[in-house]
């Protein structure tokens, strides 16, 4: 361990560094008690949420980040049913009204193509998938043929689709989100929890499970180091062909698509993890930001 900061005694929801982060230091953590943001690589923190003036705690589930940061400035984060969006890098912020009843946002996705499509979806965690195509100004709920609200995690894949981890498994939509199909993926072993793809491969993390994989398309699902990663994968990442599979007790890391995984820098601590941040690359020798469930934030 080789950096330790602790910002508050609260849970930490999402991790998320800037594209740009060996040059721009920038990294959010959203927890039950607001927004914060370092542009330290992590050393300080401070409330993203100055601006706002609150009197209370905002607490913050789900963020995300534009893929073209450093030019836009755009970061989303979820409130209280509402969305916030911030075009200065988090500096300030305005409310957008997701409608009634006032969802919970699970997840946040941004298509790689931000740029120029404007595309984002919300999941959230009993009113399905919510959509907009305007860079976040105005927001739409699209279900069509989506047969289970409750959504655990977003994730666009190469070639734009989008896929969905439920309760029940994974949907798919191929229209950026206007319609979803269900992808056959055993029942028995939902809910799915985490995703991510790599290549032409989808990795979907399970709440009891572990982890698994199939080609794109999901019409074949293999279980993967079944022996080593065990029960909840709470996030999956990837980078070509190096993964981490982050459990709360333990990080995992594979360099070859999944075909073999080591134990990825052991560390003690008493308290669940809850986020990895992996801004400087996924190999062993970069370092790794950790959010533990007690609000704390360790490099490592």
């Amino acid at each position: 361990m080789t950096n330790e900061n602790q910002i508050s005694d609260e849970y930490i929801y999402a991790l998320v560094a800037s594209p740009e982060f060996p040059k721009d230091g920038v990294l959010f953590a959203a927890k039950s008690s607001g927004l914060y943001r370092s542009t330290d690589q992590g050393q300080n923190w401070l409330s993203a949420y100055e601006s706002l003036g609150l009197e209370t705690t905002l607490p913050t589930t789900s963020l995300a980040i534009s893929p073209n940061f450093t030019s836009d400035q755009t970061v989303f984060a979820a409130v209280e049913g509402n969305l916030l969006r911030s075009v200065d890098g988090g500096d300030t912020w305005k409310y957008t009204e997701l409608g009634e009843p006032a969802p919970l946002v699970s997840a946040l996705s941004i298509t790689p193509n931000f740029t120029k499509q404007g595309l984002l979806l919300a999941g959230t965690l009993d009113d399905g998938i919510i959509r907009s195509t305007n860079r976040g100004a105005t927001w739409q709920r699209w279900n069509f043929g989506l047969l289970d609200p409750h959504i655990n995690a977003l994730s666009f894949t190469l070639d734009g689709a989008i896929l969905a981890g439920v309760e029940s498994g994974i949907f798919r939509s191929t229209n950026g989100g206007r319609a979803w199909r269900e992808v056959d993926f055993p029942m028995d072993l939902a809910p799915v929890i985490s995703l991510a793809v790599t290549d032409n491969l989808i990795f979907a993390g399970t709440e009891e499970n572990g982890l698994f994989i199939a080609k794109d398309g999901g019409d074949a699902w293999h279980p993967l180091a079944p022996d080593l990663i065990q029960g909840a994968v709470i996030q999956i990442i990837v980078d070509g062909s190096d993964i981490l599979a982050v459990l709360e007790d333990g990080i995992y890391y594979s360099g070859d698509q999944g075909k073999s995984w080591e134990t990825c820098k052991g560390f003690e601590t008493e308290y669940a993890i809850s986020n990895v941040a992996a801004p400087l690359g996924l190999s062993p020798e970069h370092p790794l930001w950790v959010g533990l469930s007690n609000g704390e934030i360790i490099k490592i």
